[in-house]
């Protein structure tokens, strides 16, 4: 939101009664000075994070559950690091206990 788009004296009117002190600062703060929005790296290359230790110790099962959603079209498959857009992100793979843990 650039700096001086709303009407800090409207703000300032409606946020007189509001009893958290540290947001109507907030509030106020971004309406006089702006706020920056979104996400800024360096986005020259492509970042590739590690797995988690899950996928290594489950790593049967990691590879077994990719290859079932690389059949159903689901996961792209792409050896060369080099050949990513420097937007791509890879986020990291891992295992879930999805279960509720409840024993019958």
């Amino acid at each position: 939101m650039p700096a001086g788009s709303r009407n800090i004296h409207g703000w300032k009117k409606h946020m007189k009664e509001f009893p958290d002190d540290p947001v109507v600062a907030e509030i106020l703060g971004i309406s006089e000075y702006g706020a920056r929005i979104g996400y800024e790296w360096n986005r020259s290359i492509a970042t590739l994070y590690p797995n988690l230790v899950a996928a290594d110790t489950e790593a049967d099962r990691v590879s077994a559950d990719t290859a079932a959603e690389l059949m159903k079209n689901r996961l792209n498959l792409d050896t060369d690091s080099a050949s990513l857009p420097p937007h791509y992100t890879a986020s990291r793979l891992g295992l879930t206990d999805k279960s509720d843990r409840i024993k019958r």
